[in-house]
């Protein structure tokens, strides 16, 4: 019966989050179509809401009883829309806090001053709760932590009561507002545990790209006086994604490779086992293969086919061991790269589909691949068959719009 209940909640909390996108749309196009990019978790997982990204994207967390129980249909709508905010400032990239409680209030002094015309809920932060600190409007994060950071000094209370009284407000109803813990990459602890950093940078870069993408097609769906009721702030500090290319390609193809390594345990008689005298020692050998498809249908332009093929040479000169799999609609040609051979004589040409090449990955995935470098211009459906390992698309002369390469991170060559 507890299990029917929930599953009644959590329902009734789904069709109240719909209703306010609805309500979003009708009024702010541009908010309700990143909101639409967004996966949902219900649950109590969080005690309000929360976003976070991960290897597929970004995720809104939501919590049944708040978004039912602790505030209004029109401030559901506030709370999604400050959310909104904190992915479209990329809040939600900074990487390990030095302190976590100032930076939230922080970034919650620059989302809320955007989320007008919605009513914020109680206990929102706000410009006006800081007299003293004179926040002035329409600054970033940084501007407003340094300010924040006068309330750390002993004599604040003195200097700043109204302030520090406020700040300490915050500290007592820490759960009642948006939660932060979880921005950055998920699973940072499950990567760091393993050293394993270069994943968590391509990642974070990779969605920024990602981030890039999902607000440049939102642009084009709305009109453009939509566009210009966006505070002119905002519009700048939006605008500031398209300013220079997120990614440096060929050093994320490096990182990568780097991150598709595995380990294997080998017995050796240079080096004595500790544990048994006299018998052979065991020493850790890295290996590193990856797998690099090339689609063959006829995209491919040579110059841009030799400029990535440099990058496939100086990871190869790394020890990694390289496989390459020509394909468009069929594999045509799979072989192992090593220092004799020249940028392939691309063989195909015909129509494009991702599946044979991850069915192949499948099934020998034996053979110790750790990752594989997918090279398209990603004109095609969307791959029905998953492969075990992790994808990295490279994208060339590509669509903008990359829904259907998924699961994998992307980046595009400039």
């Amino acid at each position: 019966m507890a299990e029917s209940k929930a599953t009644i909640k959590q329902e009734k909390a789904k069709e109240a989050i719909a209703k306010a996108g609805v309500e979003l749309l009708r009024k702010e196009p541009f908010f309700a179509h990143i909101l639409s990019n967004l996966s949902r978790r219900f649950g109590d997982s969080v005690d309000t809401m929360a976003v976070s990204c991960n290897d597929n994207g970004f995720c809104l967390w939501i919590n049944d009883v708040f978004v039912l129980n602790k505030i209004s249909a029109k401030e559901r709508i506030a709370v999604l829309k400050h959310e909104i905010l904190h992915i479209i400032l990329q809040h939600i990239f900074r990487g390990p806090k030095t302190d976590a409680f100032l930076e939230n209030i922080a970034a919650d002094l620059v989302v809320n001053q955007y989320v007008s015309p919605w009513p914020l809920p109680n206990g929102a932060v706000l410009l006006s709760n800081f007299p003293e600190l004179n926040l002035e409007p329409d600054k970033n994060m940084e501007w407003y932590l340094s300010k924040l950071k006068k309330l750390q000094d002993q004599e604040a209370s003195n200097k700043y009561p109204q302030s520090s009284k406020s700040l300490n407000e915050y500290k007592e109803s820490n759960k009642s507002r948006g939660q932060h813990n979880l921005w950055g990459i998920e699973n940072n602890e499950k990567y760091n545990k393993n050293n394993n950093t270069n994943i968590i940078e391509i990642n974070n870069s990779a969605n920024q790209a990602t981030l890039k993408n999902i607000i440049n097609q939102a642009k084009l769906k709305i009109k453009n006086e939509q566009w210009g009721n966006i505070p002119e702030s905002l519009r700048l500090s939006i605008d500031k994604l398209n300013e220079k290319p997120t990614l440096n390609w060929k050093k994320l193809i490096r990182i990568f490779c780097q991150s598709c390594g595995k380990t294997k345990i080998v017995y050796t008689r240079n080096k004595e086992s500790i544990r048994y005298p006299g018998s052979p020692g065991i020493r850790i050998k890295r290996l590193q293969h990856v797998a690099v498809a090339i689609d063959t249908s006829g995209s491919i332009d040579l110059k841009t086919l030799n400029i990535f093929w440099s990058e496939i040479i100086g990871i190869s000169r790394t020890g990694a061991k390289i496989t390459i799999i020509e394909c468009d609609a069929k594999i045509q040609k799979i072989w192992e790269y090593n220092k004799k051979n020249d940028a392939p004589n691309l063989k195909g040409g015909g129509g494009t589909n991702f599946d044979p090449v991850f069915e192949w990955l499948n099934q020998n995935r034996n053979i110790g691949i750790g990752g594989c470098i997918y090279l398209t211009d990603g004109y095609v459906d969307k791959p029905k068959i998953k492969a075990f390992c992790p994808i990295l698309w490279v994208i060339v002369n590509g669509k903008k719009n990359h829904e259907n390469l998924t699961p994998g991170r992307i980046i595009e060559i400039k």
